[in-house]
């Protein structure tokens, strides 16, 4: 059955209980090789309420976490414009494009039927994260529409802190857990290096200590500005970690759709070694 994430993270779980969940993720497979992190959803308090999902438990350190995923009934939400909103996104059409390019079947396309049952379904090339749990129509933008919603109030300070001291190690020990091949953190503003590092759990912050990275001169990822890098090991399992920019058409970033699925299928020929 499909229910939306405010009803099952915040009304059958409790709001003290609330950052320590998924909530605000797309997830996917969470067995995938390619875990992608970005900010937070682009909403707000009404669509919280009504964007569907399904669920699948499992154990990590004797808890049981809800790990969201979605196929084609999530869609339907009574709305036809909303519905519409939702195969549209632009981040998710991006992220679309760059899964395909990871799966290297050169005759995938995306389409409706992918968007629906594979960008974040349970056989997805990717598992999804987003750093904070509450949309909002601007990054750092106020979450004063949820106050309602707490047993108490939720400064906009106390909520980032919330995340840092307990979403945070979630996504920690679940990376631990899982392994994942590659981990891509979106968003290079300097205070989302620092989420993005702490999150993931890198002593440095991207960025503290050197310039962004320079992309080589190809037909992949020579529009996109530079990146940076890092790694993290788990006795001989070694995971790079690369921060790269926001995913938008947007504000210079030079993602496109053709970026996007091309770079996916460089990184792969290259097993990610960018530099």
């Amino acid at each position: 059955m499909q229910i939306p994430q405010f009803e099952q993270f915040l009304i059958k779980s409790t709001p003290d209980n609330f950052f320590s969940t998924l909530a605000g993720c797309d997830g996917g497979n969470i067995n995938a090789k390619v875990w992608v992190i970005g900010l937070e959803w682009y909403g707000n308090l009404d669509l919280f309420q009504k964007w569907n999902y399904r669920y699948e438990t499992i154990k990590l350190n004797n808890e049981e976490i809800l790990v969201p995923y979605r196929d084609q009934d999530c869609f339907s939400t009574g709305d036809t414009k909303e519905d519409n909103i939702l195969l549209k996104n632009p981040f998710d059409n991006l992220l679309a494009n760059f899964a395909i390019g990871l799966t290297q079947q050169k005759d995938d396309v995306v389409d409706e039927n992918f968007i629906k049952n594979t960008l974040y379904g349970k056989d997805s090339p990717i598992f999804k994260l987003n750093l904070f749990p509450l949309p909002r129509k601007k990054f750092d933008a106020s979450i004063d529409e949820y106050r309602g919603t707490f047993s108490h109030k939720l400064p906009k300070e106390i909520y980032k802190k919330k995340c840092i001291d307990y979403r945070f190690p979630l996504f920690r020990n679940l990376i631990k857990k899982y392994k994942p091949d590659v981990i891509i953190c979106l968003g290079l503003g300097k205070e989302t290096r620092k989420y993005h590092s702490t999150a993931v759990g890198i002593k440095s912050p991207f960025g503290e200590s050197s310039d962004p990275i320079k992309f080589k001169e190809n037909d992949y990822a020579a529009k996109l500005k530079g990146y940076f890098c890092s790694e993290l090991s788990f006795g001989d399992k070694k995971i790079p970690v690369y921060n790269l920019p926001f995913l938008t058409s947007r504000f210079g970033m030079g993602w496109n759709m053709d970026v996007a699925k091309n770079f996916a299928t460089w990184g792969n020929e290259l097993r990610w070694a960018l530099k």
